[in-house]
């Protein structure tokens, strides 16, 4: 039974579900619901809806073309969520950080297509967020699966993230990118100050209140993110500002002890 969830997300959810449970068969431990549907302030026109397949098998053994057909389908489907689903596909031995496995994952994202890749140390970001706050819709208890990650890793994690967003900044071109730059640091921010994650809304707001300086670029960042991508608009002119609070935000986190 799926658990109650928005009703512009329920329907869904439910087929990408139901079709992951039937393609992967015994292979599929569990799949989970992450991001904002979990940890809060889900927006429907805006949002995306991210799951986590943790595998029984290395991804080497995945059917990419058969997952691409299913995604595909689900995408013609419900055309107002195409482009805006996340699945990460991750062994379960990846999760566990068994020292003679070798990280891969397989990912489809926003402005990504299917793609097999190296689970950097920076993944260890989402596997703390899979096993605090993950909520099955099939399987066990993320916290079952992943082993405790400590909170000094978890915030070196963050910490290193934020500055890797110097380089970064320059492929988020787009406004709804810039937005989604913005509001990703304003919630590392938040984790830093707090040791926990919040949704990027709640902690924007709180990132007003400590950098008013940025407070009117935030709000503007809360508004990119919800212009439809075919939106045609001068990203060019926004786009220096990003990049100013980029390194602002860089500059915070560098003079910070760690």
């Amino acid at each position: 039974m799926l658990p109650e969830l928005p009703a512009p997300a329920l329907d869904v959810v439910a087929r990408l579900f139901e079709s992951h449970r039937s393609l992967l068969g015994d292979n599929l431990i569990g799949l989970y619901l992450t991001g904002s549907l979990v940890t809060g302030d889900f927006d429907p026109l805006a949002s995306d809806v991210d799951l986590v397949a943790v595998l029984r098998d290395p991804v080497e053994t995945l059917d990419l073309d058969a997952l691409r057909t299913l995604q595909g389908t689900v995408a013609n489907a419900f055309p107002e969520w195409a482009g805006r689903v996340e699945v990460v596909y991750v062994p379960v031995a990846v999760l566990r950080n068994e020292g003679d496995v070798v990280p891969r994952i397989a990912v489809i994202s926003p402005g990504e297509p299917l793609h097999v890749k190296e689970a950097i140390s920076a993944w260890r970001l989402n596997w703390w967020v899979l096993r605090r706050y993950g909520r099955p819709l099939i399987g066990p208890p993320s916290a079952e699966l992943i082993p405790e990650i400590p909170p000094e890793q978890y915030l070196a994690e963050v910490r290193a993230h934020v500055l890797g967003w110097r380089e970064w900044v320059a492929e988020m071109r787009e406004r709804p990118a810039q937005g989604y730059v913005i509001l990703t640091l304003c919630r590392a921010l938040f984790s830093l100050r707090f040791g926990e994650q919040t949704s990027k809304l709640r902690a924007s707001i709180w990132a007003e209140a400590e950098m008013p300086e940025w407070s009117e670029l935030i709000r503007e960042a809360r508004r990119w993110r919800e212009e439809h991508r075919e939106v045609v608009v001068d990203a060019d002119a926004t786009y220096p500002q990003t990049v100013a609070f980029v390194k602002a935000v860089v500059d915070r986190v560098s003079a910070s002890p760690e």
